[in-house]
């Protein structure tokens, strides 16, 4: 439903039906997300009952994965309209908008964190939230961006080591693909990443100028 509004340009109708997919699982994620730090600090016994049926009763990781991706896309809309008759939701701002989109995105990939933290989409995921909110957490972002893009090396070099021992050519010519592939989006992250140093740079001389 929210790829087809997005598709219709309907991006106030995608953002409220994401958010209420989220509402249905917000307790279990928020939970999750907060044991590996992506969510409000919960004590002992907010982590008991009834969170841990919420946690244990979540949908399935790829349907977290799909909605988390269609949170950033609603996110990403609502960055990208600067219409005046934007419809908003009343008492909200579009950066109001495009915040919830990114927390709840975030409290999700932080649930599929705990759970397995050995994808690398999730790590990446995780950093392209933190830089969407209307103020971007460039540290958060930078540390899961670079823990995503040396999960990616290593797989990379996994693929060179099996190329070395492969006979069967049209395995081999498959193997060249992927390694092709996975060099371009390692490219790709490594520009991100250091572009997220450029702009931290840019801000700390703004702030030395602001100070003289």
């Amino acid at each position: 439903m929210a790829n087809l509004r997005l598709s219709q340009c309907r991006n106030a109708d995608a953002l409220t039906y994401m958010l209420r997919v989220f509402d249905r699982m917000k307790k279990g994620c928020t939970m999750l997300a907060s044991l590996v730090g992506l969510g409000p600090p919960m004590n002992k016994k907010e982590a008991m009952e009834p969170n841990m049926e919420a946690a244990s009763s979540l949908p399935s990781f790829e349907f977290r994965i799909a909605s988390a991706k269609l949170l950033l896309e609603c996110a990403a809309s609502e960055s990208d309209i600067s219409r005046a008759d934007a419809p908003i939701a009343p008492g909200t701002t579009k950066g109001d908008q495009c915040d919830d989109c990114c927390e709840a995105a975030l409290f999700i990939l932080g649930s599929l964190l705990a759970e397995d933290d050995e994808t690398i989409e999730v790590w990446y995921l995780i950093g392209c939230a933190c830089v969407q909110f209307h103020e971007p957490n460039t540290d958060m972002a930078e540390y899961h961006w670079g823990k995503a893009l040396q999960m990616m090396e290593n797989e990379r070099k996994l693929v060179e080591r099996a190329m070395e021992e492969e006979e069967d050519d049209e395995v081999l010519d498959e193997m060249k693909q992927e390694l092709e592939c996975a060099t371009n989006q390692i490219e790709d992250l490594a520009t991100k990443l250091k572009g997220l140093g450029q702009k931290d740079d840019e801000g700390e001389e703004g702030n030395e100028m602001t100070l003289d």
